[in-house]
């Protein structure tokens, strides 16, 4: 027969390592909690941010002063001016506007693309400060509109009847690519030195004076960093080969050759990608025609 002092002291041991096994317990548990919470604070710093709502569907950065960029309506009827703070004001509004602007370097103008009554490609430029446009005359029909953003007077474009790459300096042409390929859509390095030229899905580098130096994965480029050593871009993806059904975005590495994936999502369609800084970008979303930053770092 137990004895009631026995009895306490068993009933105490009892509670005693029960208390031990649920603060054991409870202490496992919160840290996971801390854990996933750690997790979750380090995703959410790579979280896209909404810069600004609304219908566009491309953006550039002033490279010069990385707190005003330009963006493109969705219709591609008007070319807007925004601020860091998103404030906003349209700068170019045209019914003929071909979705092709940008910055000059000094980013004092805005250079854009129409096409005239008789069809043919007309180069504008406009002054921001002042609102003055004119018209670029002796430009050839299918210059890259990114040759503005790297340099006053010389223009990379392509041959109307072949397709290659050419540039263009103060009266002298030169060729650059002289193949087989038809080419299109030409990004300038930010030094001038590099050019990058697609051919179907590929991009290709080229130094300015024509020398290949590799051929890309498949993406659609759209920037180069300032440092020139990686470029930006995005893939998008089509079950039917007329509507897009998804997008995101990549970044390539020039000095390990490595292609990151930089997106994964079903419900943003990432596109137009530009660097704001090397650790920052800033892309549309072609579903819901808003525009976001995200770190990238």
């Amino acid at each position: 027969m137990i004895t009631k002092g026995r009895k306490f002291i068993t009933l105490t041991v009892i509670v005693i390592v029960a208390f031990l096994l649920f603060s054991m317990s409870y202490k496992k548990e919160n840290n996971v909690k801390d854990k996933l919470i750690g997790n979750t604070e380090n995703n959410q710093k790579n979280k896209p941010k909404l810069f600004i709502s609304g219908n566009y569907s491309q953006i550039k950065v002033c490279k010069k002063n990385i707190n005003e960029f330009l963006l493109l309506s969705s219709d591609g009827n008007a070319l807007i001016i925004s601020n860091i703070k998103g404030k906003t004001d349209t700068i170019v509004k045209n019914k003929k506007l071909l979705g092709n602007f940008t910055f000059d370097k000094n980013c004092k103008y805005i250079y854009y693309k129409i096409k005239d009554s008789n069809y043919r490609y007309v180069f504008k430029r406009k002054n921001i400060l002042t609102k003055k446009t004119e018209t670029l005359e002796n430009i050839p029909q299918l210059t890259s509109i990114n040759s503005f953003a790297t340099s006053n007077d010389t223009l990379f474009y392509l041959d109307k009847k072949t397709l290659q790459v050419k540039g263009y300096c103060k009266g002298n042409n030169w060729n650059i690519t002289d193949d087989d390929k038809k080419y299109y859509n030409i990004i300038p390095s930010p030094n001038n030195k590099y050019i990058i030229a697609h051919s179907v899905s590929n991009p290709y580098i080229f130094f300015k004076n024509g020398e290949m130096i590799k051929k890309l994965n498949s993406f659609i480029v759209t920037d180069w960093s300032k440092d020139g050593n990686y470029i930006l871009g995005f893939k998008d993806i089509s079950n039917d080969g007329k509507t897009i059904s998804g997008s995101d975005i990549y970044v390539f590495n020039l000095k390990d050759n490595s292609f990151t994936k930089l997106t994964n999502t079903d419900t943003v369609f990432e596109a137009w990608p530009v660097f704001i800084t090397n650790n920052e970008i800033i892309y549309s979303d072609l579903k819901s025609g808003n525009i976001y930053i995200k770190n990238i770092k």
